[in-house]
């Protein structure tokens, strides 16, 4: 069974889009959404449109982490998954594509329509490539749309204290993702980039300053020293060592 997981937060002009997108790609794969603190009317579209979806009703600051946590929860972490961000719509996606990536990769990255990772296939052959960067301090793991094997999702949540994304990441905007990232390449996770050809809409935002910025280095860093010095390590560089 996949599932796919939409994490929306106040997105409520966003979610029809997401809705017809997903019906028109992957119209046999059943959706559930997942509405964080939202202040607007995100549930009763979604009912209209006669959408399942679960409510998040507590939490502090940007939560995308532990938002995504608890849509996979809800189905007991059991199932292989797609997880999308609510105003990320995707295009070019097939079953076909996706069942290929669970085949061959452990997790599958989703590139956006404006991407600064160059490793994506920048051409329009239908290769899944692989991420090279995994592991490294600068891993690519971006995870506005990914694609999971339900073995690896258990992996993670073993060594993650029953979460996938770490909880020490929660309340601050991003870096959550390239946390897991650095689990993946501890666990020795095979990871994956979906070919140019399939995107997902929008860009990544830039804008932050060097303090937040090392903050959420610094926490992710202590996460990755602590798998380490916990689990046997497969293909996590000590990163944080290097100058």
């Amino acid at each position: 069974m996949v599932r796919v997981i939409v994490i929306s937060r106040n997105q409520e002009s966003s979610i029809e889009e997401m809705v017809y997108s997903l019906r028109g790609q992957l119209p046999n794969y059943p959706r559930t959404f997942v509405l964080d603190r939202c202040e607007d009317n995100s549930a009763g579209v979604l009912t209209a449109l006669g959408e399942e979806f679960i409510v998040k009703e507590e939490g502090e600051g940007w939560e995308a982490g532990k938002t995504r946590n608890f849509g996979l929860k809800h189905y007991n972490y059991s199932g292989d998954f797609i997880v999308l961000d609510g105003d990320r719509y995707p295009s070019g996606l097939t079953q076909k594509k996706v069942e290929e990536a669970l085949k061959n990769f452990d997790i599958t990255l989703i590139s956006l329509s404006k991407d600064n990772r160059g490793w994506f296939c920048k051409d329009l052959s239908e290769e899944i490539k692989v991420n090279t960067h995994i592991g490294l301090k600068k891993n690519h793991f971006m995870t506005p749309g990914f694609i999971i094997r339900s073995k690896a999702l258990l992996a993670c949540i073993q060594r993650n204290g029953g979460n996938l994304f770490h909880p020490d990441m929660d309340g601050v905007w991003g870096f959550e993702d390239m946390a897991l990232g650095d689990l993946a390449a501890l666990l020795g996770l095979t990871v994956g980039g979906m070919p140019r050809t399939m995107w997902l809409s929008g860009h990544f935002n830039k804008d932050e300053s060097r303090e937040s910025s090392e903050k959420k280095q610094s926490i992710r860093a202590r996460i990755a020293q602590d798998l380490v010095a916990n689990n046997s390590n497969k293909g996590l560089t000590l990163w944080w060592k290097k100058k």
